[in-house]
């Protein structure tokens, strides 16, 4: 089970990807269309240390959540 970091609440759209980068949450399009390109966008700023026994990511309800990383 993932542990939530983070509280953001950030709306997610099913036609981006969400990820987290330089301290910050950003997205992009999963798919290019004619009216938007695949350039990341920044969603939103967070500050926390991040150990890197665990994977982050941004859960469905728009938190930063981790869970540990399995290694061999």
């Amino acid at each position: 089970m993932a542990e939530k970091v983070v509280k953001l609440g950030i709306p997610r759209d099913a036609a981006f990807m969400y990820y987290l980068r330089d301290g910050a949450v950003w997205r992009v399009a999963r798919k290019a269309s004619s009216s938007q390109d695949l350039r990341p966008e920044k969603v939103a700023d967070v500050s926390f240390e991040m150990e890197a026994a665990y994977s982050y990511f941004v859960d469905r309800d728009g938190d930063v959540a981790r869970t540990p990383t399995a290694r061999p």
